[in-house]
């Protein structure tokens, strides 16, 4: 058995640790955004935490009240239901990571509120 360099260990230690931080910069950056009303600056910020690391469940639920947000601003009718469709799939993504928090249960039931406006009598119920 071939024993891996120590530069090896201590670039995956440095990757393990920087990870977190690559994630809590765009969270922080879209936080911020928020705060000042810019929705897209804050959209693309959750994008990129998401992105960075798929399986966070704070990237997630943000991203998706993001999108959902988006979707209530944007006119364009096709447009509105490509971002509720997305905001949806992340939420469940985010209750798929983390059940017991509410916050990804709330933008779940807005993103599929917010669908169902789309559908008709049939699909809604």
């Amino acid at each position: 058995m071939k024993i891996l360099s120590r530069s090896f260990w201590m670039g995956l230690l440095l990757s393990c640790r920087l990870l977190p931080c690559a994630v809590a910069e765009p969270l922080a950056d879209g936080d911020a955004a928020l705060q000042k009303f810019d929705l897209d600056t804050a959209l693309s910020a959750y994008r990129t935490a998401h992105s960075t690391a798929p399986t966070n469940y704070e990237a997630a639920w943000k991203l998706a009240r993001a999108l959902a947000d988006k979707s209530t601003l944007t006119k364009n009718r096709a447009d509105q239901k490509k971002l509720c469709i997305e905001a949806e799939q992340l939420a469940r993504e985010a209750v798929r990571l983390n059940p017991q928090d509410a916050k990804s249960h709330v933008y779940l039931a807005i993103a599929v509120g917010k669908l169902a406006l789309f559908e008709g009598g049939k699909r809604k119920v």
